[in-house]
């Protein structure tokens, strides 16, 4: 969805919030993939054809910390994942309904990641993978609110 942002948002402030979360979101993956590879594990691919190019992330990769542990890919819907159509809402939207698509479904996308994080620190026992986990509730916590926030000024 962040990769959406540079051609179609209206509002700065949506470009500048997907650029931060596209950074984020990147070290994450990349310390999930490594992890998946350091564990004898499949990699999924890096993009998931949904255009937001976080196709680990999306199959829960970040709420399991043991090898083999692996999910298969999550369904529209489940930990916030977006359904296709809602995708294609959001690819061909721009300007101001492109703003409020944006964060109504990160909104939702970062409020399956908290899930995930919280049964992670709750159930993990992998301590860079709870690191990891405990980042992702601060920083996405913190996004959220802004969100929140910042959709009744678009």
């Amino acid at each position: 969805m962040a990769d959406l942002a540079p051609t179609r948002a209206g509002d700065l402030r949506i470009t500048t919030l997907a650029a931060q979360i596209r950074a984020a979101q990147a070290a994450q993956i990349t310390a999930m993939a490594a992890w998946l590879h350091a564990w004898g594990q499949v990699t999924p691919p890096l993009t998931n054809g949904a255009g937001d190019g976080r196709a680990l992330a999306a199959h829960g990769v970040e709420g399991h910390d043991m090898p083999g542990a692996g999910m298969p890919p999550m369904p529209p819907g489940a930990h916030g994942m977006m359904s296709h159509d809602a995708m294609n809402m959001l690819r061909t939207s721009t300007g101001r309904a492109f703003d409020r698509l944006f964060l109504t479904m990160t909104t939702e996308h970062h409020g399956g990641a908290l899930d995930m994080a919280a049964t992670e620190l709750k159930d993990g026992t992998n301590a860079a993978a709870r690191g990891l986990a405990d980042d992702i509730r601060s920083t996405q916590a913190s996004e959220i609110t802004y969100m929140r926030d910042l959709v009744g000024q678009v």
